[in-house]
Order: C-alpha cells, then sequence, then structure tokens
C-alpha cells in the first residue's frame, strides 16, 4: 500500500467508526488496497458512465482477495465496501445518484456478489 493511500485509509477509518468490527483487519486494508489500484478506478469510473454502479465492475477482483466464512461479517465487509466506494468515488468527483440498483453482472453463473449497489453520477 503506498503512503498517499494509507493517508486515505487512515481518514477512512476516522469517519467511519461504525464499521469499527471490521475496520483496522487485513481484508479491510486489503479491499481498500483493490479499490484503489489504477485499473480498478478505471472500471469503476467506466461503469458510472455506463449508469452501473461501480462496485459492479469490480466484482470479480474482490471475490479473488475476498476471504471470509462468517455471514454476519460479509454483510458487514459489504456495507464497508460500499462506504469505501463511496469515498474513492467522491475524491475522483462523482457522487451517489441511486442506491438499491440491482447488479447484474455476475461473479459465476448465476451468481453475484452483491446484490444491489449503489450508481454515481458526476458532480
Amino acid at each position: 500500500m503506498t503512503d498517499e493511500n494509507k493517508v486515505v485509509i487512515a481518514d477512512f477509518i476516522d469517519v467511519n467508526r461504525k464499521y469499527s468490527d471490521v475496520l483496522g483487519s487485513p481484508l479491510a486494508e486489503a479491499l481498500w488496497e483493490l479499490l484503489n489500484k489504477p485499473e480498478n478506478l478505471i472500471r469503476m469510473e467506466t461503469a458510472i458512465y455506463l449508469n452501473r454502479p461501480p462496485l459492479e465492475a469490480v466484482q470479480l477482483q474482490i471475490v479473488e482477495v475476498f476471504k471470509c466464512e462468517d455471514a454476519k461479517k460479509i454483510a458487514r465487509y459489504k456495507q464497508l465496501m460500499g462506504s469505501m466506494a463511496r469515498q474513492i468515488m467522491s475524491e475522483q468527483g462523482f457522487k451517489p445518484d441511486i442506491k438499491k440498483v440491482k447488479v447484474r453482472a455476475e461473479v459465476r453463473e448465476n451468481e453475484t456478489f452483491f446484490s444491489t449497489a449503489t450508481r454515481y453520477i458526476k458532480n
């Protein structure tokens, strides 16, 4: 993780104390780093221009690093990723548009990682 991302994740942690049960874990840090990779920022921004939620565009990449068996924590990590995406997209000049947009892209046949996600528009 770059020094720049460490500062930003520290700011994210300060603002998002409601995720204290999962923030600071190695998985949360890996997800933050994954969402901030240049190629994933491009994927998420492209999804926005196609009127799709940015998290829909990076589901495959998330599934590759996401290792958690606890159903309650899985739900918390998904909420955390939504908040991470909100901050990242805000820094890229986007704002939330429509919440709970049905995710269409599949990670496996007839299976999505996220069932719904927030769609964004340019500020």
